[in-house]
């Protein structure tokens, strides 16, 4: 038993203590919302994502309550292994109906942006791959998009009837609409390069 206990693993224990709301968690990972008000408590509240192998943090995302309304936030946490996909939103102006909703993932191990895709409109359900690759569900149910290498496909745009159910399978993602079943093969996620305007992850 000893030995077994000295080869395990250590665990840390991420976003402990008072001010931290969870908003996902794994055996492996944790994404926690970490409050840091200031004296006029509605500055932004960083959304930190937590590799509990190393402990490594990464600020993820952040939500901004504003003075009168929730104006920027994040939706959609999912953890899969190493990767986390979800979406920021970033509201308009003082208007909280308008703004634009972006999906994201991040390897935890690593702290780098994997994934990045503006959504046509506001995001309904989002899934995640073992490789971290995301679907996208928007448009009232009706447009679903895949991020990944390869960057945003489309795989049902303006369905007819709404998508009733998304999930995936290893990396296959699975969909049923009306009374028919799709799937696709997703390629890997894979750091991105290119300028995701807006996007700030780093350590925190």
């Amino acid at each position: 038993m000893a030995a077994t206990q000295a080869n395990a693993s250590p665990k840390w224990e991420c976003g402990q203590g008072a001010g931290v709301t969870s908003f996902a968690r794994s055996p492996e990972a944790r994404v926690y919302l970490r409050s840091r008000s200031g004296v006029l408590g509605n500055e932004p509240k960083s959304v930190v994502g937590c590799w509990r192998p190393t402990g490594k943090r990464t600020r993820i995302g952040f939500n901004d309550n504003g003075f009168d309304f929730e104006r920027d936030r994040v939706r959609h946490v999912i953890l899969s292994g190493r990767f986390v996909a979800y979406t920021q939103r970033h509201a308009d102006g003082n208007n909280p109906g308008a703004g634009t909703e972006r999906a994201l993932g991040v390897d935890l191990e690593t702290g780098k942006l994997v994934a990045c895709g503006n959504a046509e409109s506001s995001i309904d359900e989002v899934a995640l791959t073992s490789r971290g690759a995301i679907a996208v569900l928007s448009s009232n149910r009706s447009l679903l998009q895949v991020f990944d290498v390869r960057g945003a496909t489309t795989l049902v745009r303006r369905a007819t009837s709404p998508i009733s159910r998304l999930r995936v399978n290893g990396d296959r993602i699975v969909w049923r609409r009306g009374d028919r079943t799709g799937a696709a093969r997703a390629m890997p996620a894979s750091p991105v390069t290119a300028a995701c305007e807006g996007v700030q992850i780093r350590p925190f």
